[in-house]
């Protein structure tokens, strides 16, 4: 009878996709959301510690953000522009710079005009 049970309630758990439960994508379920990202960054040498994996494209046109790197902290305040900071602690999010493109949670483009930054809508 005990087995019974336990068979039953592992088939209800996996039928119902509770025990396996999969994560939406590959950043622990949290949604990339492109167009909110800015301000202070700190950029991990763990991929594990980031809460960004990126890849930085070379080319624009295949890139899913573009960023300009702000000097002040201060006007990093709409999308794409990014104030890189040497501390965690005052860093909004923090990115891990990946080699490979498909194992990055999204791609960006250095650029040198501040207004060309911003997030490239698909």
């Amino acid at each position: 009878m005990r087995q019974v049970l336990t068979i039953s309630t592992l088939a209800f758990l996996f039928l119902t996709g509770f025990y396996f439960k999969q994560s939406p994508n590959a950043n622990g379920g949290k949604d990339v959301n492109l167009c909110n990202l800015y301000g202070r960054v700190y950029i991990e040498s763990v991929a594990g510690f980031a809460d960004y994996k990126v890849f930085v494209e070379p080319v624009e046109g295949f890139s899913d953000l573009v960023v300009y790197k702000e000097e002040v902290a201060g006007f990093a305040n709409q999308n794409g522009l990014w104030h890189f900071t040497d501390n965690r602690a005052f860093a909004d999010f923090s990115i891990f710079i990946e080699q490979t493109k498909g194992f990055s949670d999204f791609s960006v483009h250095y650029t040198d005009v501040r207004g060309f930054a911003g997030c490239r809508k698909k």
